[in-house]
């Protein structure tokens, strides 16, 4: 405030107002309120229009200043608008992961898992036809050798559901495993140990088959694939 003297707070129609036409006023403006010392004297005065305009900010304006609170409610309408899009697509998102998961389907399921038996068996039964075929370029046979049936063992009651491909895939490994026991124990009566393929052994039956079991394979998968009609397979 300078070297001015404080004086006490008096009012703007006090005698003292003619001073303010002889000293240059100062002050502070507190929000609505102003503190002014003219001549020495410290006044307090009341800014009606600071009020006003307290009450206006809230409110678009345009170009030249003008209030424009139509602006304004349609602004909060477009807000409220999109606040309930955002709570609408949030409550669709809870709806969706509430939701309970939809039954399975057990045939469509069992359908599934027969096909993939159908397919690992599938692979197995070429392996054993293919080691027929490499007998026959060398009869010398290794020692150890069996033909596998490790997917048989482990699909065989999946394939039981299928009482009529059951049948003919038992029947090929069914054969198989005769001619790994004629190999088993021509070995233990081997002085050497190194036999060779006979055709008592019966080879041509696995080959037959196999062959058989691959067919009705590939007639179920085919057929769970583009609702083929199934066909009839003889060992």
């Amino acid at each position: 405030m300078g070297h001015a003297r404080l004086q006490p707070l008096v009012r703007l129609d006090s005698p003292h107002r003619r001073r303010s036409t002889v000293a240059r006023p100062s002050g502070v403006l507190l929000g609505s309120l102003a503190f002014v010392v003219v001549g020495g004297v410290l006044l307090l005065i009341s800014l009606p229009g600071a009020a006003r305009s307290s009450r206006l900010r809230h409110h678009p304006v345009d170009e030249r200043g003008r209030s424009q609170p139509g602006v304004g409610a349609a602004t909060a309408e477009y807000e409220a608008t999109k606040d309930a899009q955002h709570e609408a697509r949030r409550q669709a998102i809870i709806n969706r992961l509430t939701e309970p998961a939809p039954e399975p389907d057990i045939a469509q399921q069992q359908r599934l898992q027969l096909r993939t038996a159908a397919l690992l068996l599938r692979t197995e039964l070429l392996d054993i036809r293919h080691k027929i075929e490499n007998f026959r370029k060398d009869p010398t046979v290794p020692d150890g050798f069996a033909f596998p049936a490790f997917e048989w063992e482990k699909h065989r009651e999946l394939i039981a559901q299928d009482p009529v491909l059951y049948v003919v895939v038992e029947q090929a490994y069914t054969t198989a495993h005769r001619v790994n026991e004629i190999l088993a124990w021509r070995r233990t009566v081997s002085t050497s140990r190194l036999i060779g393929i006979n055709d008592a052994d019966g080879l041509a039956g696995v080959d037959a088959a196999a062959s058989a079991a691959v067919a009705a394979l590939d007639d179920l998968v085919n057929q769970q694939m583009g609702d083929v009609p199934r066909k009839s397979h003889h060992a």
